[in-house]
């Protein structure tokens, strides 16, 4: 993977809150409530469109680990990416 320079600390922020909840349809992004709680407590984020950022990401993790669970799925990038 390619270094990320300008937004780590939000990568960091979405580990440490941790991406993905379970749900009765698999799993799915946090909710509001919990990424408010967590920049309240820790403080990581402060400017709405980080929160914005952080919903999204989470979203898209969730979003790609549901659909990855199936073995017959395209890969998202072309295998000369990884070269």
């Amino acid at each position: 993977m390619p270094p990320v320079m300008a937004g780590a600390y939000l990568i960091d922020a979405m580990f440490r809150l941790g991406p993905v909840r379970a749900d009765f349809n698999g799993t799915r992004g946090v909710d509001w409530t919990e990424l408010d709680a967590f920049a309240r407590l820790t403080r990581a984020i402060s400017e709405p469109w980080e929160a914005e950022a952080l919903h999204a990401m989470c979203d898209a993790y969730a979003l790609e680990a549901d659909e990855g669970a199936d073995t017959l799925r395209e890969p998202p990038f072309p295998g000369s990416w990884w070269v």
